[in-house]
């Protein structure tokens, strides 16, 4: 489904009887090619989403690697099941990651995400010893005001480029959807805002640098999905999740 090169090896189910020799044999194989590229070409839950985007990781990372100031944007609220909504943790551990790793770097590193999830990327963050990077809340639902505070932050901070860890992206008609074809608008912050904002400041500068924007995604309803919309809409809930929102550079 996803590339003719890579093997894929589906696992039944994950747990300690995982055969991680397997997937070790592939990439020892001297045809194996970028072992990254394969790597994020397993799909070792068997769910199913051919949207690996080959050569991704390294062309963002040389983009990121270009870059002075970096805006990490993250944060995607799912229902647990006691029925309560929480940021999930995907989004929340990548982002902590990648801006540990971008400010030891030297990268001027800002983290925006929605409300409820500052605590814990902020404690993310301390365990990962970069307690200094600051992490900026926003809660707008989709609308006017999100769309104009968006823009008022980013100018402000004035990126040289801005990524999305599994940020919501909306579908063409301004709704948000969960992974499983759950309606979540009601409880989404459009981070995606920050996404159209970069856009609307970039017409704006003439012959000046542009903000390159990135996104990792996992599944196709979050910013970013709109690089991969036709194959989105082909995995499961696929016609209902799929995201507009498109970026410079994907990362699946």
């Amino acid at each position: 489904l996803q590339r003719d090169d890579v093997t894929l090896v589906p696992l039944k189910k994950l747990g300690a009887d995982v055969d991680v020799e397997q997937a070790q044999r592939l990439l020892d194989q001297d045809e194996a090619g970028d072992p990254i590229d394969a790597l994020q070409a397993f799909d070792p839950s068997g769910r199913g989403f051919p949207i690996h985007v080959p050569g991704g990781a390294y062309a963002a990372a040389k983009m990121l690697g270009d870059a002075g100031k970096v805006a990490v944007v993250a944060g995607f609220p799912i229902r647990t099941a006691a029925g309560r909504v929480a940021p999930e943790s995907d989004s929340t551990k990548g982002a902590a990651v990648l801006a540990a790793g971008l400010a030891k770097l030297g990268k001027d590193t800002v983290c925006i995400t929605i409300p409820a999830n500052v605590k814990p990327l902020k404690a993310a963050l301390a365990v990962l010893g970069r307690g200094d990077i600051d992490v900026r809340p926003f809660g707008l639902k989709i609308g006017p005001h999100a769309e104009g505070e968006a823009l008022r932050m980013l100018k402000r901070l004035n990126p040289d480029a801005i990524i999305s860890v599994e940020a919501p992206g909306r579908d063409a008609k301004g709704q948000y959807w969960s992974s499983t074809g759950e309606r979540v608008t009601g409880h989404v912050a459009a981070l995606d805002e920050f996404f159209y904002a970069a856009r609307t400041i970039n017409e704006g500068r003439t012959g000046a640098a542009k903000i390159k924007q990135l996104a990792i995604l996992d599944v196709g309803n979050e910013v970013g999905g709109g690089n991969v919309d036709k194959r989105v809409r082909r995995a499961p809930d696929g016609q209902r999740i799929a995201s507009e929102v498109t970026v410079d550079q994907l990362v699946t």
